[in-house]
């Protein structure tokens, strides 16, 4: 892969985190709304927005550690 290097601000570089983050939570919090219904579909669902919450974690992880 190949490193590139663009100039980015502690304020954006903090926001970006800081929004993805939120978006997480908001991820975890659908899924377990999903997990409730107790059905196969919102297990389903739950399951995804589990590994999405998980991916997004993964990038603010990311750009925390720039």
């Amino acid at each position: 892969m190949e490193t590139r290097t663009y100039p980015i601000t502690d304020d954006a570089l903090a926001l970006t985190v800081q929004s993805l983050d939120e978006l997480a939570l908001r991820r975890e919090t659908e899924a377990s709304a999903f997990a409730l219904l107790q059905t196969r579909e919102g297990t389903r669902l739950a399951e995804a927005r589990l590994e999405q919450a998980h991916a997004v974690r993964q990038l603010s992880g990311f750009y925390l550690h720039l």
